[in-house]
């Protein structure tokens, strides 16, 4: 087996000895060609995949390569070991920031601002991620910095904070912690309040204009966020 045999299925991008392995039919988030993973040479004939025994034999070699996506916690992708150290981390939080609905404001700070059933922002959530970015002054002997704080903002000069280990786990649960409490508290208070207020003109219409403006499709609203705040409750 040649490097030529693995180029009629892979893109093939060689560096510091190492093969990097790349979708020929896959485009990537920010790459136009999505990485897959990488494979070492072991002799002329022979490659393997870390953790692997070397082959020569393209269809093992394909086994393994299969395997080791597969293995991967996230996306392919983020595994790129092209990328400096940190950046990892940093753009598995930013995706997972914009897939709750967060806009990327500046290098560390985010920003919510869901639109309403008339098309205008009620209010806006502003999150930042301290020490997260790859690209900031952060770096120590060339290194990123072992804990990032995940702060909320409640006001211009004040906010609540978490420190966190630079680990996607760890951040997330920062993040999540600070955020479904908010989140689920605010539509608790809301609707609470809506109880108050007359429902004025055709029930069956104004049910249809909130659940179609909701993401998450429920029969009952009220009953879905009571049984998110009793969730929340039950492990405090």
């Amino acid at each position: 087996m040649r490097v030529k045999d693995l180029e009629l299925d892979y893109k093939v991008l060689r560096q510091d000895g190492d093969f990097h392995l790349h979708s020929l039919t896959e485009h990537g988030q920010r790459s136009p060609i999505k990485y897959l993973c990488s494979v070492k040479k072991h002799s002329d004939t022979h490659f393997y995949v870390d953790s692997y025994e070397p082959t020569s034999k393209l269809s093992v070699l394909q086994e393994q390569i299969k395997n080791k996506i597969e293995s991967y916690e996230y996306d392919s992708e983020y595994y790129n070991p092209c990328y400096r150290q940190g950046v990892f981390e940093e753009l598995i939080i930013h995706d997972y920031l914009r897939s709750l609905g967060f806009e990327h404001v500046n290098d560390d700070t985010y920003t919510l601002g869901d639109k309403n059933i008339y098309g205008f922002n009620t209010a806006k959530i502003t999150l930042s991620i301290w020490s997260l970015s790859a690209f900031n002054d952060v770096y120590k002997d060339g290194k990123p910095k072992d804990n990032v704080d995940v702060v909320l903002w409640t006001g211009d000069w004040s906010f609540v904070q978490v420190s966190c280990k630079r680990n996607v786990k760890d951040i997330k649960k920062g993040i999540d912690g600070l955020l479904k409490p908010l989140l689920i508290t605010d539509s608790v208070n809301l609707i609470t309040k809506s109880e108050k207020l007359q429902t004025v003109g055709d029930i069956d219409i104004l049910m249809k204009r909130i659940t179609s403006s909701l993401d998450i499709q429920k029969k009952d609203v009220k009953t879905y966020l009571k049984e998110q705040l009793l969730e929340i409750a039950s492990k405090l």
